[in-house]
């Protein structure tokens, strides 16, 4: 009678299959590798850029747009002041309180001129606002293309590592005499979950009694 061999202790076959499983695995970490020092490089200049000044029009204009946002602030501050007090024989008796107020900033903006004036002292760049922006947008849709390229790696990464552990179950199975787990292990005496994954993933259909290898055994706890 022929006996059926001690407990598992073999090495998974490198056939094919896995030789081309380990070559798209190394491609896709070598993708995803490229991939991130190109958007920690593109991330960097788009931060320079950001810091760059604008050529002196567009740094003026800048300017302009800002100043005029103040003073709209201004003025509405003020309308809404008169438009609580217009019906006062002394409209602007609230006129201290409000100057003690922290909208009293709105009122110490200094004529245009002066920061006109301070303006032309600035080290100024030579991108226009509008190439600056397009710039922008070009570093920043390149940042958004990386980031779903990477993201897209790392699931197939994920894919493939469970196809490989899958699969490899299935080797193992496929040459012990009784349902085992991932290691080799006794299903018996197995975790319910890798009970369950037994089931679930299909390792069943690799269950073959004829067999020549028996289940391996862990040692006791101490």
């Amino acid at each position: 009678m022929k006996l059926k061999k001690g407990p598992a202790d073999f090495r998974h076959v490198r056939n094919a299959d896995t030789l081309r499983t380990d070559a798209t695995t190394h491609k896709m970490h070598a993708e995803k590798e490229k991939n991130s020092i190109e958007l920690k490089e593109t991330k960097s200049r788009k931060t320079e850029l950001e810091r760059m000044t604008l050529n002196p029009q567009s740094q003026n204009e800048t300017l302009k747009k800002s100043y005029k946002a103040i003073e709209l602030k201004r003025d509405k501050k003020l309308a809404d002041l008169l438009s609580l007090t217009q019906h006062h024989e002394d409209p602007l008796a609230q006129w201290v309180n409000f100057c003690n107020s922290p909208a009293k900033s709105l009122f110490l903006l200094p004529p245009w001129e002066v920061f006109e004036k301070a303006a032309k002292s600035l080290q100024h760049g030579i991108l226009s606002k509008a190439q600056k922006d397009k710039q922008l947008a070009q570093l920043q849709n390149k940042i958004d293309s990386l980031t779903a390229k990477i993201k897209e790696t790392l699931k197939n990464e994920r894919c493939q590592l469970m196809e490989q552990f899958v699969y490899q179950w299935k080797n193992t199975q496929s040459q012990i005499n009784k349902p085992v787990n991932c290691n080799g292990v006794d299903l018996d005496i197995s975790h319910q979950a890798e009970k369950e994954a037994w089931a679930l993933l299909g390792i069943s259909e690799d269950f073959n009694p004829a067999a020549v290898y028996s289940p391996a055994h862990p040692p006791p706890a101490d």
